[in-house]
């Protein structure tokens, strides 16, 4: 087990690693206009500020969906908790990620596993769910792009096949009428099956909390809106030559969207490759430069999960490897 890890994160790494140096060789990454962003102080500044406004407005949306399931949990438990599983998301380029985390500690500090994996994965789902539509829209304004057989029509499709995918797995755990299969109960009855139908149940649940589910989308699109306008911030202090508002609102929920993919450790490497690609499609090729910029605004403001990780860590238990907690839906 261990040795399968190793080998997969290695093979992760080198990955990422030659996807840069492709992009280097290129001459895909400028380091010297990377390096002048420091001269646009206000647009870096004006941007980390709005990337750090869009990741705090997550952590409401994930008490939420905590609260309206019964945890007494208080606004600073869940920034803490927030801030140590976005560490380990952006920052530990290791095994264990971001979500992980969080279920890992809200379900030791607070028990009830199944509920605590489902608020992650429905916190999940809904910021996925979001972020792609933001790009869905942005394109449905803009008619004269989705032109059929070009990129922009096929890129499209494929997000209308993610939001498509994630509609529909809701609308089957929140279904009455799948929970009554036969097929589900045979599933249910297999060896962990008691584990899978807590964590069943868990999502069902929501289903009767509609009024906090709608309220984190809204808070999901102000947190996505503000990201986008932090990217957009961020590459404009690289320089003139960079794209549009409207431009942004389609090429960073595509491109982060394609950056959460786990094939390389944080995304590195793959991100990079696709927001140059987006950003060409507009004329630009700062693409490279923009992702490696966010990168180095999202581990700064991740840092402060370190702080709360050590501080929490003396004399708790570890935190879980790849494969801790799968067979309990973390």
């Amino acid at each position: 087990m261990e040795r399968r890890v190793v080998i997969r994160q290695t093979a992760r790494g080198l990955l990422a690693a030659g996807l840069v140096g492709y992009l280097v060789l290129r001459g895909a990454i400028d380091w010297t206009t990377l390096g002048g962003a420091i001269a646009q102080p206000g647009a870096l500044a004006s941007g980390a500020l709005l990337v750090a406004a869009g990741l705090f407005v997550t952590v409401p949306r994930w008490l939420l969906l905590l609260r309206c399931r019964g945890f007494d949990i208080s606004f600073r438990d869940v920034f803490r908790l927030s801030a140590v599983g976005l560490f380990f998301s952006n920052v530990i380029p290791g095994a264990t990620g971001g979500d992980l985390v969080k279920c890992y500690y809200l379900a030791r500090e607070r028990g009830r596993l199944a509920e605590a994996a489902a608020s992650v994965a429905v916190d999940r789902a809904i910021g996925m769910a979001t972020l792609v539509g933001i790009g869905l829209v942005s394109l449905a304004s803009r008619p004269d792009l989705v032109m059929p057989g070009s990129d922009f029509s096929r890129i499209a499709w494929i997000l209308l096949g993610v939001l498509g995918g994630v509609l529909l797995g809701a609308a089957l755990l929140f279904s009455r009428t799948v929970r009554g299969w036969r097929l589900t109960r045979l599933l249910l009855a297999l060896p962990g099956g008691r584990t899978l139908g807590n964590i069943h149940a868990a999502f069902h649940a929501y289903r009767s909390s509609r009024g906090a589910l709608l309220a984190a989308t809204g808070l999901s699109v102000l947190s996505q809106c503000l990201i986008v306008a932090g990217f957009w911030r961020l590459s404009g202090s690289l320089g003139a030559g960079g794209i549009s508002p409207a431009d942004a609102l389609f090429v960073v929920p595509v491109g982060l969207s394609v950056n959460a993919l786990p094939i390389t450790p944080m995304g590195l490497g793959v991100g990079e490759t696709a927001f140059e690609w987006l950003f060409r499609l507009f004329g630009s090729t700062m693409g490279s430069e923009a992702m490696l910029l966010w990168r180095v605004v999202v581990v700064l403001l991740s840092l402060i999960g370190l702080y709360y990780y050590v501080r929490g860590r003396k004399g708790s238990a570890p935190v879980p490897k790849e494969g801790d907690g799968e067979g309990e839906g973390c």
